[in-house]
């Protein structure tokens, strides 16, 4: 099945790790490094988090959309990021390209499926 990569809708709301609990964990106990503590975390979540990030999964709560070039016969679509604690619309588009949404009620969410 193709599908293009998720695609970030809104970025998380708080970082993962604050520059706080950084100096903490670090013991730093000083001001002069926060900037350099903070450009340190934002690389660190560069690496790890999202769907580029090499864990392949969300650290924190943030939306994503997912493209799929069709229905596939097992009706079952693979999201490609994980943990997902919900979806919020599933829109289906019909050969003369009008767009439809999905009743709620003919889709649920397959706990533990992995990308």
């Amino acid at each position: 099945m193709h599908c293009l990569p998720p695609e970030l809708v809104a970025a998380p709301s708080a970082k993962p790790v604050s520059v706080a609990e950084a100096k903490a964990h670090l013991r730093v106990d000083h001001d002069l490094d926060d900037a350099l503590i903070g450009r340190a975390i934002d690389a660190a979540i560069g690496y790890l988090d999202g769907y580029g990030g090499i864990l392949g999964r969300a650290l924190v709560a943030q939306r994503w959309r997912q493209f799929f070039s069709f229905w596939p016969a097992s009706r079952c679509l693979p999201l490609r990021l994980a943990p997902v604690a919900s979806i919020v619309e599933i829109r289906a588009r019909a050969a003369d390209g009008s767009e439809s949404v999905v009743d709620p009620a003919g889709y649920r969410l397959l706990a533990g499926a992995s990308r």
